[in-house]
């Protein structure tokens, strides 16, 4: 890696703080968490869910023409070695954090940006729970350096605030992320259907909303956690 940022880093009066710095999970970790806390049964359906959203790899073009397929987000991959690694270990990245220009960072989620998509609730709530203990876990001994972001359900005020004190109380995170938009069936469109495959409309968790998320928003201040 050749830039200028440890040089330019010497030269400022003031410490550098990356608001907004991305890891990328260790994929066979965050598994193992998951089996710890939704069982077998939770890492069978995740595999099946990311199989199923890289359909698109596997079509024909008449195909994704006809089902109206949806590509999966994707970046072009660093071909060194060390780099790669780089943001996979922590323990890499507090090495090499100065040479990077960098004192302090909260880190948020690459992989884990899709957990909250996650349609089955059982699986949502396992994969946010693995996903928060995983990270605590490979952050905790670098704390001087990292502030690795928590993420939240927030389908209901109730378990973002369950899953806010946990990660608060119990793992120690200072910041938490959630999704500012929640996915709702219209009523009057799920009438005799499948809730899932009703017309839907977008709950931004604040006007008009069907549930008073007050009491979490509140609990995120008494907590002082960041948002």
């Amino acid at each position: 890696m050749e830039h200028r940022a440890a040089e330019i880093h010497d030269e400022l009066k003031h410490p550098v703080i990356d608001g907004d710095g991305h890891w990328m999970e260790p994929i066979p970790i965050f598994l193992e968490y998951l089996r710890e806390v939704g069982g077998a049964g939770s890492v069978d359906q995740m595999r099946t869910l990311w199989r199923r959203n890289q359909a698109w790899y596997r079509a024909t073009w008449p195909e994704r023409q006809h089902n109206r397929m949806r590509r999966t987000i994707w970046w072009g991959v660093t071909s060194n070695t060390l780099d790669k690694a780089t943001a996979l270990l922590p323990p890499l990245l507090n090495e090499r954090l100065p040479e990077l220009g960098i004192d302090f960072a909260l880190i948020y989620p690459s992989f884990g940006l899709t957990i909250n998509g996650i349609a089955q609730d059982d699986l949502h709530r396992a994969a946010v729970r693995a996903y928060n203990m995983m990270t605590a876990d490979m952050f905790a001994p670098f704390a001087a350096r990292f502030a690795p972001v928590a993420i939240l359900p927030a389908r209901t005020p109730d378990e973002a605030i369950e899953e806010l004190e946990y990660a608060v109380k119990q793992r120690g995170f200072k910041a938490i992320m959630l999704r500012g938009n929640q996915e709702r069936p219209i009523p009057g469109a799920a009438e005799g259907i499948d809730r899932q495959k009703a017309a839907w409309y977008c709950d931004t968790i604040a006007l008009d909303s069907p549930y008073d998320y007050e009491p979490f928003w509140q609990r995120c201040v008494d907590l002082g956690v960041a948002v």
